[in-house]
């Protein structure tokens, strides 16, 4: 499997320009790729630890998902390791990892209200 089938958006583009409240759509439920590209903007542009991008993602949703802020950062964590552990093993070609590949992109597309504790089972 290539690495592009793990980008966010195409591979030469970046994953969010400007600030996190233009860019997160927080008028409707978000889907989990848009927290991840979220998530994954705050830690490499603008140099955040995941934990500490997290909480802020997680501050800003809290209010317009009406979920506590807890089980946002937890799922942004559990959304994050999956990512990670699937980006250092995309060199496998086991059916496992297939099989896991092609959960983790249907897990990507679905509303994150939907998936609140279903990352990583």
């Amino acid at each position: 499997m290539e690495a592009e089938s793990f980008s966010l958006r195409s591979w030469n583009q970046a994953f969010l320009v400007g600030n996190l409240e233009g860019n997160l759509p927080l008028h409707r439920t978000p889907t989990n790729r848009e927290l991840l590209s979220a998530l994954l903007h705050r830690n490499r542009y603008d140099k955040l630890s995941i934990k500490n991008a997290a909480l802020e993602i997680s501050r800003l949703a809290e209010s317009a998902l009406n979920v506590p802020r807890r089980k946002i950062n937890a799922h942004l964590q559990d959304l994050y390791d999956t990512w990670r552990g699937l980006y250092k093993q995309k060199s496998r070609t086991t059916s496992k990892s297939e099989e896991d590949r092609t959960h983790f992109r249907t897990e990507l597309s679905m509303p994150c209200d939907l998936s609140w504790n279903q990352i990583g089972q």
